[in-house]
């Protein structure tokens, strides 16, 4: 018995061009519908919406331009785009899983900001042409603190309405380091967040890794800009931090190796991201700075750096790390 498949009528009996006809009347029904409804809702002033559709390369447009179509055609009274910030003191895996973060579809990452950082600030001066924070702390500007934090949120302005009409995802990574790890006393706030709090929703996250490995790496690439350099008083600035950024997600380095996947899936999440499940092939493409560590390309676990009797003695005195431990969640076995 042979099979016979009935196309349906409509589709063999229209001639080609009167079904070109009808469906053109179609569109031209809906958009009329569409302009109806438009109309009668006044907080839609088209004339203020600048998306410069025009002067965009075509290779920029994609799905996520159009998912953010709806934001971009809202009142500006309501539109409140958010700023994604991931927050980490060095050495602790922040470099790697920043760079599959910027692995994900549509994202744009600015990697290590912070406005209020003077660790590359040196004497005399520098040949800095596109950095006008630096020209005006070399030009010893009047209130240089309070001009560094009013040029950081009109920059982020500019660029946030960028990359959104590119339909891209701006993702921070704070130099958590400048605020906690460097000088005689730490920070009292992490920069990124109390300056773009007010103005925009921020979705930030926290990663962490043993204190002993991340002690350990930065004794190596001689990053101990505290004082004192003990590893009791490195516990003391980790808990600080932990402890500013009380509530917001953790996301331990460890467990992110051992099952990259999973653990980068529940990032995306909370930071409102799409996720990509081939991130561990093209994560490495990613160029920024801070990758002082890890050189390949390959996510998996690596073994501690071998220690002296003298720093094992300091971890058993050190009542900081013993707090730091029980906070994060760690052994504190050696």
């Amino acid at each position: 018995m042979t099979r016979t498949t009935k196309t349906p009528a409509a589709i063999t009996d229209e001639p080609p061009d009167h079904k070109m006809k009808s469906n053109a009347q179609k569109l031209i029904e809906c958009l009329e519908d569409a302009e109806d409804i438009l109309e009668g809702y006044s907080s839609v002033t088209f004339s203020s919406i600048d998306v410069n559709i025009k002067h965009t390369a075509p290779e920029h447009f994609n799905l996520a331009l159009f998912e953010q179509w709806s934001e971009i055609c809202e009142p500006e009274s309501q539109k409140k785009t958010p700023i994604r910030v991931v927050q980490h003191v060095s050495c602790t895996g922040g470099t790697l899983i920043c760079k599959c973060l910027a692995a994900m579809p549509n994202v744009a990452l600015l990697s290590e900001v912070n406005p209020l950082s003077q660790l590359h600030i040196h004497s005399g001066s520098e040949f800095t042409p596109t950095d006008i924070t630096s020209l005006a702390r070399q030009g010893r500007f009047p209130l240089i603190e309070e001009l560094c934090e009013k040029i950081f949120k009109a920059d982020i302005e500019v660029i946030t309405k960028h990359v959104k009409q590119l339909g891209k995802y701006l993702v921070i990574r704070e130099h958590s380091h400048s605020d906690f790890m460097v000088g005689e006393s730490p920070s009292e706030f992490s920069t990124i967040r109390k300056l773009l709090q007010d103005d925009h929703p921020v979705l930030s996250i926290l990663t962490v890794r043993h204190p002993i490995d991340s002690y350990l790496s930065l004794t190596n690439v001689d990053w101990l800009h505290f004082i004192p350099t003990t590893f009791d008083e490195y516990c003391r600035r980790y808990l600080l931090f932990i402890e500013h950024n009380k509530g917001l997600p953790v996301f331990k380095y460890e467990d992110f190796v051992v099952d990259p996947e999973n653990e980068m899936k529940q990032m995306c999440e909370v930071l409102d991201l799409p996720f990509n499940e081939d991130f561990q092939d093209i994560f490495d493409i990613n160029v920024m700075s801070g990758d002082s560590g890890r050189s390949s390309s390959t996510i998996e676990i690596r073994d501690r750096r071998k220690y002296d009797d003298a720093f094992r003695e300091e971890l058993n005195e050190s009542a900081m790390y013993a707090r730091l431990c029980e906070v994060l969640g760690y052994s504190e076995k050696i």
